[in-house]
């Protein structure tokens, strides 16, 4: 059974991590400057849409690196549940949002179990003992 080559985990990875970073950026700066975005013309930022986006494009960079490498290369679970953890929380506070409580601390305690998981699958990767 083929799998993925090791240079293309290491850019899922690394394509995770920054994915999981804008997010976290994007909760936090957002709220302190949504009154200058309309009058500098890019209002567009904070919008839904592009929140939901950035979700679902650190979600299936996620799996495409995630399960390949669990399945095929070093078979820790941990990397998986960190990564499923951080979506949750991230969800969470996406549906908070919704209701009284802030989303803010949510997002940034998912992307930082976002972050963690593929530094850790990254780490695994790199010291596969199947792969030798």
């Amino acid at each position: 059974m083929k799998t993925a080559p090791e240079t293309s985990i290491k850019h899922l990875d690394g394509a995770g991590m920054a994915a999981s970073a804008l997010c976290a950026v994007h909760c936090v700066v957002m709220p302190l400057i949504v009154g200058s975005l309309a009058a500098a013309g890019i209002g567009w930022l904070h919008n839904e849409a592009l929140e939901w986006l950035i979700l679902g494009s650190s979600l299936t960079i996620g799996l495409r690196a995630l399960l390949p490498a669990f399945r095929h290369r070093h078979g820790k679970k941990r990397c998986l549940w960190l990564f499923s953890g951080g979506m949750a929380s991230i969800l969470l506070g996406r549906l908070a949002q919704h209701g009284s409580l802030p989303d803010t601390p949510f997002v940034m305690f998912g992307a930082v179990l976002i972050i963690s998981a593929h530094a850790m699958n990254h780490y695994f990767c790199a010291r596969c003992q199947r792969c030798g």
